[in-house]
């Protein structure tokens, strides 16, 4: 075992080492008062464990008293001998404790710095109030503790000066009449543990500070308020405050409010959780976050209402964004009043947004239709950023987007699942305004990256970026009339019906099994709100293929639905069928295509039509608006088109003797002579490697395969 005693510039002042049971001692006379010494203790194996004690003798440490109000720097402002004592010959260091009390005034720090090695300020009969300015700092070693338990008002005022404390600050209010604060202007304050506020009885406990302020914390800060008439208070305007612990603001008893307000052009970081609650008391907990601030929860955010009888609110709004890495929780499980979350305002100029990297959940225990005791709403200049699902708990509580600009961003990287909306009862959830853009990719046949779990109308905005949209239990998006619709690709589209509303031309952007198949509906014969339609793309046959005159071949892969829902008995409308890839859809004669309907009873050519694009990208549309409705999908007149067969499934597997075998099943075949097999190195440039003759013509299912016996080595791709 060794152990050595070093200065503060790395000099060693003394050493020992022991082994076996020995004991290592070290004794010197060698330290000055006012210095800071290291102690190494170093154990050569894991076997060697134990205590060590430490033994300072002969050392004194001054206490100084406060005397009369008067300049720190001054003797005579001190005494070592009580309060009101004699003058000390020496003012307080770094090694020495200070107490201050009944000071009936100002003890000022002016344009110098005053160290200390612990600092209690205690109110009394008498106000005290210390003073830091004009470049003054403040050095407390230890611990800075503020005692408001007498009569009379507390302060510490900082401007234009600074604050260091190496331990913790407790600020602790329980039996004065008068308000106590700590305020800042221009100033830093840097505490290298935690700061802990807390009300336990009278007037209002303040922190505040304004016009430029930098507060930083290492530690946990809690605002506790558990008792009193009027609470805690707060404010930072203008205030840089980096916070590598927790936040806690908890309102646990007492009449009081909490007030915490955060605003003007600065940053709120942090590091931790933040958690707000409001447990028992009867008077109001707010939160404001405003005026062009950036607050950043790297952890987990919670506000909570388990008790107490008023409001407690959180509120952000004027350019403000709040960001929380992790959950964010709204929760109400008792109280008689409300949970209000409230984010952005009423005016369009304003910019504000919330965003959540994780889930976001909320719920009450409490409330009916009339009384929502947990009430969360997103005003016009609102736009919610959230990564992870959103949930809601129980049946009770309201979050609402009704305004028609607040919105939701959809912005994940794994599968989201979304509360649907419910418009009546005791659970209030409602979107207009939603953005996708959900970077998750899945097997097609699995395709979703954004799942609601009951059915939604939107009546602003819809934007597909990214990601593919699913609506749980067979439900439906419904198109509120004059909708905007953006966006919509091959890795964007809606796997589910959509309800469409209104007279006004539309694509509408289905999809299923990685495949975006747009159908357009435009050039109504009625103008009427009341025209709704129901849209639906199926990546599957549809079972009965028999045929009308007219046609000789229909798509074996898929196929539209267009149902009408309501609107007058002789409503038409023109159909437009897309496609992506004609390829895929087996389109090759643009004039030998057309459009097929399902009538009820076999499938029937509908003409004329007119053609836009190409093989490879393109749309047909039906000339004339159409009166019947039902199943439509890609029909072709006289052969020309392949409209190939469906795949049930496409497998490679790498056997031991390092041949490759290929396997597929089909669904269906219609008219299908053979498969071609190709390979590829790059994914690119495909070349042919064999073929497989097919069924023709089938309805069930039929299993094929190929043994690709010198398939090269490297990364191979095959295409069937």
């Amino acid at each position: 075992l060794e152990i050595a005693l070093f200065d503060a510039a790395d000099n060693e002042v003394s050493c020992a080492v022991a082994s076996g049971s020995s004991f290592a001692t070290i004794t010197t006379s060698a330290l000055t008062t006012d210095s800071w010494y290291y102690l190494l203790v170093n154990s050569k194996t894991s076997a060697d464990t134990g205590t060590f004690t430490l033994y300072i003798n002969n050392v004194s440490p001054v206490k100084y008293y406060i005397r009369k109000d008067d300049d720190w720097n001054k003797a005579s402002t001190w005494s070592t001998s009580g309060y009101g004592g004699s003058a000390a010959s020496s003012v307080p260091g770094k090694a020495n404790v200070v107490f201050i009390k009944d000071a009936d005034g100002d003890v000022k720090i002016d344009n110098y710095t005053a160290e200390c090695a612990g600092l209690i300020l205690t109110s009394g009969s008498k106000k005290s109030k210390l003073s830091i300015k004009s470049n003054g700092a403040l050095k407390v070693y230890g611990m800075l503790y503020l005692d408001d338990s007498g009569n009379k008002d507390l302060e510490i005022k900082a401007e234009d000066g600074s604050i260091y404390v190496q331990d913790s600050l407790l600020y602790a209010k329980s039996g004065n009449s008068e308000e106590s604060k700590i305020k800042l202007k221009r100033s830093t304050l840097q505490i290298d543990q935690s700061l802990t506020m807390k009300h336990n009885g009278g007037k209002k406990a303040k922190i505040e500070s304004e016009d430029n302020c930098t507060l930083t914390v290492a530690g946990n800060v809690s605002l506790i308020n558990d008792g009193g008439t009027e609470g805690i208070e707060f404010k930072a305007d203008r205030t840089d405050i980096n916070i590598s612990g927790d936040l806690l603001i908890d309102d646990i008893s007492g009449s009081g409010t909490v007030k915490f307000e955060y605003k003007k052009d600065k940053s709120l970081t942090v590091s931790g959780d933040m958690q707000i609650s409001q447990n028992g008391s009867t008077g109001n907990v707010e939160v404001k976050i405003e005026d062009n601030v950036n607050v950043h929860v790297l952890g987990n955010a919670s506000v909570t209402m388990d008790g107490g009888s008023s409001d407690l609110k959180f509120n952000f709004k004027k350019n403000t964004s709040f960001t929380v890495d992790g959950d964010l929780l709204l929760r109400q499980t008792g109280g008689s009043n409300t949970l209000k979350f409230e984010a952005g305002s009423s005016s369009g100029s304003e910019k504000d947004s919330l965003i959540v990297g994780g889930d976001f959940s909320f719920g009450a225990d409490d409330g009916d239709a009339s009384n929502f005791t947990l009430d969360g709403k997103f005003y016009k200049s609102s736009k919610f950023l959230l990564s992870g699902n959103l949930t809601a708990l129980t049946s009770k509580g309201r979050l609402d987007f009704s305004d028609p600009q607040a919105g939701l961003l959809l912005i994940g990287t794994q599968v989201q699942n979304i509360e649907g909306e419910s418009l009546s009862g005791s659970l209030i959830v409602k979107y207009q305004n939603i953005t996708v853009k959900n970077s998750y990719a899945s097997s097609p046949d699995t395709a979703a990256s954004v799942i609601f779990s009951a059915p939604l109308k939107l009546e602003e905005k819809l934007d597909l970026i990214d990601g593919i949209v699913r609506i749980s239990n067979s439900g439906s998006i419904t198109f509120a009339q004059n909708m905007t619709l953006a966006g919509g690709s091959d890795s964007s589209y809606i796997n589910g019906a959509v309800v469409k509303e209104g007279s006004y031309n539309m694509l509408i952007p289905v999809g299923d099994e990685g495949v975006y198949a747009p159908l357009e509906l435009k050039d109504y014969s009625n103008s009427s709100s009341t025209n709704k339609f129901t849209i639906q793309y199926f990546r599957d046959p549809y079972p009965d293929t028999s045929l009308a005159a007219g046609l000789v071949k229909i798509s074996n892969i898929e196929y539209w639905k267009v149902e009408k829902n309501s609107g007058t008995s002789n409503l038409k409308v023109k159909i437009i069928l897309h496609w992506q890839d004609g390829t895929s859809e087996g389109i090759s004669d643009l004039n030998d295509l057309a459009i097929a309907r399902y009538d009820g009873s076999e499938w029937v050519a509908v003409q004329p039509t007119s053609i836009n694009g190409t093989v490879t990208q393109g749309s047909i549309e039906t000339s004339y608006g159409q009166g019947g409705f039902g199943p439509y999908t890609f029909g072709s007149i006289g052969g020309g088109n392949v409209l190939p067969i469906k795949l049930n499934y496409f497998s490679v597997d790498l056997q031991d003797n390092q041949e490759v075998l290929l396997s597929w099943e089909t669904a269906m075949e219609h008219n299908n002579d053979f498969f071609t097999l190709e390979r590829s190195y790059d994914g690119r440039y495909f070349e042919e490697i064999g073929t497989v003759r097919g069924a023709g013509n089938s309805d069930m299912p039929l299993s094929y395969t190929y043994v690709d016996e010198a398939p090269g080595s490297g990364n191979i791709y095959y295409r069937l």
